[in-house]
């Protein structure tokens, strides 16, 4: 597998990865504006056969990055490649010495998700309810870098 940057050429595969891996898939307006942020730490995986396979969207927030968005297709789920993405991520993330924490939301009922992160050092936070447009809470979560 490869994980590189991402590329507007990836648009297409990361817009329909979305659309198949998220309860809430972003529009296609937000999903170019998130793209025209080129955000030196968003990456994508592709799989040994060239296929885009994983995506994971960074934002700067002050003196953190924040994952804004992550997705896997399903056939490379629970094979480590979320693992190895979010590695990458944490990787990138602890050569900035300015870079304090990795934020992101994660919804209550995700469990999967929750359980990777944790894997990975991630710390629960809060709660925060009605996070999503359906109503549903999400999920605070850090990683300390420093």
């Amino acid at each position: 597998m490869i994980i590189r940057a991402v590329e507007d050429k990836d648009f297409e595969s990361i817009f329909r990865l979305n659309n198949k891996t998220q309860k809430l898939p972003w529009s296609e307006e937000a999903m170019r504006s998130e793209m025209s942020v080129r955000n030196p730490f968003s990456s994508v995986l592709e799989s040994e056969d060239g296929v885009l396979s994983g995506y994971v969207f960074i934002r700067n927030v002050g003196y953190d990055r924040e994952i804004t968005a992550m997705g896997v297709t399903e056939d490379h789920r629970r094979k480590g490649y979320g693992t190895r993405l979010l590695e990458h991520v944490v990787s990138l993330c602890k050569t900035n010495p300015s870079v304090e924490k990795l934020l992101l939301e994660v919804a209550v009922e995700n469990v999967a998700a929750i359980n990777l992160y944790k894997r990975i050092g991630f710390q629960n936070g809060r709660v925060r309810k009605g996070y999503y447009s359906d109503g549903s809470d999400g999920l605070e979560m850090t990683l300390l870098l420093t």
